[in-house]
């Protein structure tokens, strides 16, 4: 051997350079010799027979179908961080990334490695990784990249026996009690994702649970109090009841009950009577009369909805004989159409509207003050 292949044979053993394809066949054949000796010395000293053609790498192919007998498998791995830095190398120049060239191996466990040494080969690891994924997808590189850190994260067994019991929760109030138990494990948008198999999550959602686990404590049922609410004052009611009950207002008849349902479902019998006046008239008056004492009453409607519950016949004039209620209606009936006559045969405008509303004052004072001020 020349004096100049030995030079070029001791900078293979010492340091790989990176050479072009058409010099990969003598690269293979200097790396893997030089490798099989115990020490660059003796890699100096030991003379080299004359090389097999070796040819160049191609995609179908690993070095190993390509390389001659006397460099195989076992050869090769001898220097596993000359073939890694060689190939990484030549990835990136093709997908135009960067690459810092691997030092050494990690020798010991991961659990008794420092963290410095463990947070530099996740580095290099994301490095070479990265690396790939622009060679395999060129246009979306990053994307796969992402999608590959994604599916290895690693969720825990609690975790998902958590996730599952949500999914199977029959109450929304139940749900927010599990989900508020690991709401605060997460930030919002990796909870809704690490989520999304199993059943979406919305911002409210874990927002309600994590206020939950602040008030009642993460996964615990809030006390619920028993609200009893009185929409009527009572006093109100018996007041209106009190002055409604009044015997001006109602005629008893000899026979016959009536049966009251009440609300909780229990009946109430009372005699069956009839109402002489409508229920407009008697909340008009009870009205008045609230107004008079200043007594603030319930609403209109309400005061309805209670004579609706109230239920009671409503007496009706009918023509017969000694029918004083049909008679004195008919009898302002007939007033109001002599009115009207004089008011065609020239009596003032103003007079007969005034005449008639007077007649009605009348009318209505008959029907049930007057009532109020005989028994008075």
């Amino acid at each position: 051997m020349s004096p100049r292949e030995k030079e070029e044979q001791t900078q293979v053993c010492q340091k790989p350079t990176r050479l072009s394809k058409l010099d990969a066949g003598k690269a293979i054949r200097d790396v893997a010799v030089a490798e099989t000796m115990l020490t660059p010395t003796s890699c100096r000293q030991k003379k080299l027979s004359e090389p097999e053609f070796v040819p160049d790498w191609t995609p179908n192919k690993s070095y190993t179908e390509q390389l001659p007998g006397n460099l195989n498998a076992q050869t090769l791995n001898n220097c596993p961080l000359d073939w890694y830095n060689d190939t990484m190398k030549k990835l990136s120049r093709e997908v135009r990334e960067s690459f810092t060239p691997l030092t050494s191996q990690l020798s010991t466990s991961w659990n008794t490695t420092s963290d410095e040494t463990k947070q530099s080969c996740v580095e290099n690891a994301l490095e070479g990784c990265r690396i790939v994924c622009n060679m395999v997808a060129p246009m979306d590189g990053d994307k796969l990249f992402q999608c590959i850190k994604q599916s290895n994260e690693s969720v825990s067994g609690e975790l998902i026996a958590l996730m599952t019991a949500y999914k199977r929760a029959p109450t929304r109030n139940t749900k927010i009690q599990i989900l508020s138990i690991y709401a605060h494990r997460y930030p919002r948008k990796e909870l809704m994702r690490i989520h999304e198999p199993y059943e979406k999550l919305t911002k409210w959602k874990i927002d309600r649970a994590r206020l939950h686990a602040t008030k009642s404590g993460p996964g615990t049922a809030p006390e619920k109090h028993d609200q009893h609410r009185t929409r009527l004052s009572m006093d109100k009611v018996d007041h209106f009841l009190g002055f409604v009950n009044r015997p001006y207002f109602y005629q008893d008849v000899a026979f016959g009950t009536r049966k009251l349902k009440l609300s909780n479902g229990d009946t109430v019998s009372m005699p069956n009577v009839i109402r002489t006046v409508t229920r407009s008239t008697m909340i008009s008056q009870y009205m008045q009369y609230c107004e008079e004492d200043h007594y603030q009453p319930v609403s209109r409607s309400t005061l309805f909805r209670i004579l609706e519950v109230r239920e009671a016949s409503q007496r009706k004039s009918l023509q017969g004989l000694d029918n004083t209620a049909a008679d004195g209606s008919a009898g302002f009936q007939t007033l109001k159409r002599i009115v009207d006559e004089m008011e065609h045969v020239g009596v003032g405008k103003e007079w007969a509207i005034d005449i008639k509303k007077k007649l009605d004052e009348g009318k209505n004072y008959l029907k049930t003050d007057y009532v109020v001020h005989c028994k008075e």
